[in-house]
């Protein structure tokens, strides 16, 4: 499980000896073929990263912004008929 999660084979292997303790010497072989086997299906196995689907929906289209209404027309007392 070490030599996945830090991919230091070499480590791996001091690491599960020194846990063991003294009985780690005596199973020693048996760690070094667990390491490697584990270190060997690691590197096999696809890099965990995002996943992106083969049919991801497009993004949805950004709308152009409305135009600007036209400025009204002034108007004066004397366009409208009131005179003064």
């Amino acid at each position: 499980m070490t030599v996945g999660m830090l991919r230091l084979p070499m480590t791996s292997v001091l690491l599960a000896t020194l846990f063991l303790g003294s009985t780690g010497l005596t199973v020693i072989p048996l760690v070094i073929v667990g390491v490697v086997v584990s270190y060997v299906i690691t590197l096999r196995l696809p890099d965990p990263g995002p996943h992106v689907s083969a049919s991801a929906p497009e993004p949805a289209p950004v709308p152009h912004p409305a135009p600007a209404p036209a400025p009204a027309p002034e108007t004066s007392p004397t366009t409208m008929g009131l005179t003064s």
